[in-house]
Parts: structure tokens; sequence; C-alpha cells
């Protein structure tokens, strides 16, 4: 019975020692903090899952921490209802967003990253002064080519509203590197018809036997390609760089003005 009694009591003595452990776990840690501390844990743990989603499925076209690019920053994403953005995400959105094959859990870890964004976002820090922006806008002749505040031309995108659909990196960009911030509907193509004459523009319709642009002067032609000599699509954008012509701070100042654009007129 020796050995039976020291293992009884062996293991009397393991179960009281658990006991009190535990006893003095919960003390220390109540279990409200032990659950706190889990639940803050998990979180962490969503949160770096849902960047790492973000990075491989979104980051392309909404930038780096959703400041925007070809796609609209989604660092202000928190006013975004739970449905309307899961909805986004498996259906895809007018003007080229396509439908995005996530799962429950990816698209929810996601929005929890989204909503993080606005408390940590510095990319979409407004540095520069819109007046001054404003100025510089109308010196440089913008108006040509864009329509600001409910005037200007077509050849470019439209800049009324821009802050809503791309971001303050993708803006800076667009000023200083034209080339590396082309959106597909404005890319440019070169007509050189049978007499010689070139044309240059923005492309917009084509089948198999006629084409239509937008010119540099803001006209629309139409040609039938059988009467052309030639039709190039351009690497370069219409767009000219403003790196040489505008400071650094000036090319702040006139992305703070694009950022209080607002949509205007039939076109919003």
């Amino acid at each position: 019975m020796g050995p039976v009694r020291a293992v009884i009591g062996g293991t009397l003595l393991l179960g009281a020692f658990g006991y009190g452990v535990l006893t003095a776990t919960y003390r220390i840690f109540p279990y409200p903090l032990l659950n706190a501390i889990r639940q803050r844990v998990a979180s962490r743990g969503a949160l770096a899952h849902g960047e790492r989603v973000f990075s491989a499925s979104c980051e392309s076209c909404h930038g780096p921490r959703g400041s925007g690019g070809f796609g609209p920053p989604l660092d202000r994403v928190g006013v975004l209802d739970d449905a309307v953005f899961r909805r986004v995400i498996r259906e895809g959105a007018p003007r080229g967003m396509p439908a995005i094959p996530l799962s429950d859990s990816d698209i929810a870890a996601v929005l929890q990253y989204l909503r993080r964004l606005p408390q940590e976002a510095s990319a979409t820090t407004r540095v520069g002064d819109p007046k001054r922006g404003a100025q510089l806008v109308a010196h440089q002749g913008c108006r040509r080519c864009h329509t600001l505040e409910g005037a200007g031309g077509h050849l470019g995108p439209r800049l009324d509203g821009i802050a809503g659909a791309r971001g303050v990196a993708h803006l800076r960009t667009a000023l200083v590197d034209p080339r590396a911030a082309i959106e597909p509907q404005y890319r440019g193509v070169r007509l050189v018809d049978a007499a010689g004459k070139t044309y240059v523009g923005v492309l917009l319709n084509e089948d198999a036997d006629w084409i239509q642009i937008r010119t540099e002067s803001d006209q629309l032609l139409s040609f039938e390609k059988a009467r052309l000599r030639s039709v190039e699509a351009m690497t370069d954008s219409l767009m000219p760089t403003y790196k040489e012509a505008l400071t650094a701070a000036e090319i702040e100042d006139v992305v703070a003005y694009l950022m209080e654009l607002t949509p205007q007129g039939p076109g919003r």
C-alpha cells in the first residue's frame, strides 16, 4: 500500500499546487484583465494579417498604407459601412476596380487595419498653402487641360473632387513625374495622316476602322484608319513635369489646393 499512498499523496500535492498557482494567478491577473490581454494580442494579430492582405491585394492601386494611387485613398475608410465595404470587395466598383477574392476573415482583417490608419497616417498631411497653390495653378495654365472649379479643358483628368479619388502621394508624383502616374484613359497617341500631318492627343474611341482622339487643343477628331500612315501609342505623358518649374514648397502648395477642390457641375 505504500506505493499507492505515495502516488495518491503526490497527486493531491500536485493538485493543491496547481490550485494555488491558479489562485495566485487570478489574484495577480484577474480574469477580466487576462481576457483583455488575450483580446489585445488577437487584435494585433488581426492587424498584422490585415496589413499583409492589403499589401498583397490592394496596395498596388490604393497606395502604401492606403494613401491613394490609381485608386482612391483608403485612410479615411472609417466612415464606410461594413456591408458597403464588403460588397465593393466582392463585386468590384465602377472605373476599373475588379472584384477581389478574399475570405470573410481576410476582409474583416483589412477593415480593421484600414480603420487604424487615420490614427497613424502621415502621407496625407497637407503642409502647403492652398491659396498660394491656386495662384500657381492659374499661373501655370492648368485649366488648358484640366477642369478646375467647374471650368477648363478636358484633355487631362477633371480635378474638382480629386481628393476623393487620388491620394496626396499620387498627386505629388503626377506633378514631378507625370509619366509614372499616367492613367490608362489619358495615355497619349500620335497619328500621322496621308499628307504627313501629325496629330497628338488622348485616345477616346477606336474600332477596326476608325479612331477618335481629343487633341492638345481640346478638339475632337475622328480618322479613318485606312487613310492614316501611322498610329503610335505614346509612352510619355502629355502633361509636362513641374519638377524644375516649381520648388518643393510650391508643389506642396499646389497639392494642398487640389485637395480642397470639391466636385462641381454635371461631371461630379
